[in-house]
């Protein structure tokens, strides 16, 4: 895959769908625009992809059959702990309840050493494929950072929405300036002429693209976006079943610079990763776009809350002084919303197997302090 510069004249022509004019990047990331094609120069994210393994929480393709029901009532409480969101049993999640100071800290570390690199390195020596891979790399460890450092907080709110401070404050000083969230998007978005480039910004919210256990890397970046993205065209808050108007993410319109002939880019594009039922729903709709309900409640497995009663903000883990852990005896590592998922999961899984379809949905384990009230791998 080539690199293009030529996206950015393109954001003029764009409709107003129902984002107004492309988010201008800073031009000092001019400097990171050059590359070497024909560098065999790699960056080892194995740091990275280890952090995530022991982080993220796998929950496999949507069925797209919305979440049915309420989420559980925490006991003793007419609270309900969990989202109401239709589509809360879709898309993978970070366990932050349960991400203990030393991990946390190691994803702090390696974040400024990411960004130290850019510089260092310098990224121009790089090849396109391996610097697409450091871009969303940098963008997702700085997006869960910051998530970590606020949490317990129940959504993240979306690039687009006003005043979402996470994508637009300043996260990072790359070439003696300051940047956001949203600067390094753009500049991606504008610097590939590709929109799967959209699928690997995960953007803390259930709404988003998956987090995977992997980090990119460049021999396997667009692979790697080919997976993230048809899980997402295929899943209910990706393209919602409609007849008419075509009904989609807000994450199109936002990245609307992204499809250079709107809406038959878009239509060209979802079609190159749907399975059939969503195919179908693309053919049929009208050249007309319109947004779906974003879901912008954090992708944990929790709903942003740890323990106690609805909306406490201790943590389930504390921290002696010797720098020892221990969980409080007070908090469920699994609560009545986490079990439900995981409970929703295996049984999306079975329908699969029985079904006959390809491919295999896996749920991994989740390590708690107690083994004996560990939930069952239910591939065992």
């Amino acid at each position: 895959m080539m690199l293009s510069f030529t996206a950015a004249a393109l954001a003029a022509a764009l409709a107003a769908q129902p984002a107004s004019d492309a988010h201008q990047y800073p031009d000092s990331f001019s400097a990171y625009a050059d590359y070497n094609a024909d560098s065999e120069m790699t960056i080892d994210y194995g740091v990275w992809s280890s952090l995530l393994s022991d982080i993220v929480f796998d929950v496999g393709m949507s069925d797209r059959r919305p979440a049915s029901g309420q989420a559980p009532i925490r006991t003793g409480t007419r609270l309900r702990a969990g989202s109401n969101s239709p589509y809360r049993n879709e898309g993978n999640r970070v366990i932050y309840h349960l991400i203990e100071d030393d991990r946390a800290q190691a994803i702090s570390e390696y974040r400024e050493e990411l960004i130290a690199l850019a510089d260092s390195l310098p990224i121009s020596r790089l090849n396109g494929n391996e610097q697409l891979a450091f871009w969303l790399n940098l963008h997702n460890v700085i997006l869960i950072d910051e998530v970590i450092k606020a949490y317990p907080e129940p959504r993240v709110n979306p690039p687009w929405s006003r005043g979402s401070t996470l994508f637009d404050r300043p996260v990072a000083t790359l070439n003696n300036t300051e940047v956001s969230l949203n600067d390094i998007q753009a500049f991606v978005v504008e610097t590939w002429d590709d929109p799967r480039v959209i699928y690997g910004f995960h953007l803390g919210a259930i709404g988003g693209p998956s987090i995977t256990s992997q980090a990119f890397s460049g021999n396997r970046v667009w692979h790697q976006l080919d997976r993230i993205g048809r899980e997402y065209v295929n899943s209910l808050r990706g393209v919602e079943d409609h007849v008419g108007a075509l009904r989609v993410s807000a994450l199109y319109t936002h990245h609307q610079n992204a499809f250079a002939s709107w809406p038959a880019d878009l239509h060209a594009h979802l079609l190159t990763l749907a399975q059939s039922d969503v195919e179908a729903i693309v053919r049929r709709a009208t050249n007309e776009v319109q947004t779906i309900t974003y879901a912008s409640e954090i992708a944990d497995l929790t709903n942003g809350r740890n323990c106690g009663a609805a909306g406490a903000s201790f943590n389930v883990r504390t921290t002696d002084s010797d720098g020892n852990f221990r969980f409080n005896g007070a908090c469920d590592p699994l609560p009545p919303q986490s079990r439900e998922l995981i409970r929703q999961i295996q049984l999306r899984q079975l329908r699969f197997i029985r079904e006959g379809r390809y491919g295999r949905v896996t749920v991994t384990d989740i390590q708690t302090p107690s083994t004996s009230e560990a939930p069952q791998d239910p591939d065992s």
